[in-house]
């Protein structure tokens, strides 16, 4: 599906402090599913509009540790 993003989330050490989704640098909310670390969002086109976008995840862990990953997708 155009626009759902799913990615699985962890931390072996410290734990999870905190996340930020962003498409074209715009917050994008995402759900958290503590059951399977699993984090589930979608980017529309009434809310970030038609064409080419970046979606953009950073993940900090307890120690500032960050994991920024980026995928560029059309809606």
């Amino acid at each position: 599906y155009k626009g759902y993003f799913r990615f699985s989330i962890s931390d072996g050490g410290s734990g999870i402090k905190n996340y930020r989704a962003e498409v074209d640098g715009k917050f994008m909310a995402m759900e958290f599913d503590g059951k399977y670390a699993r984090l589930t969002g979608t980017a529309t086109k009434a809310r970030f509009g038609k064409g080419k976008h970046t979606f953009t995840l950073v993940v900090t862990d307890y120690t500032e540790n960050q994991r920024k990953v980026s995928y560029t997708f059309y809606l």
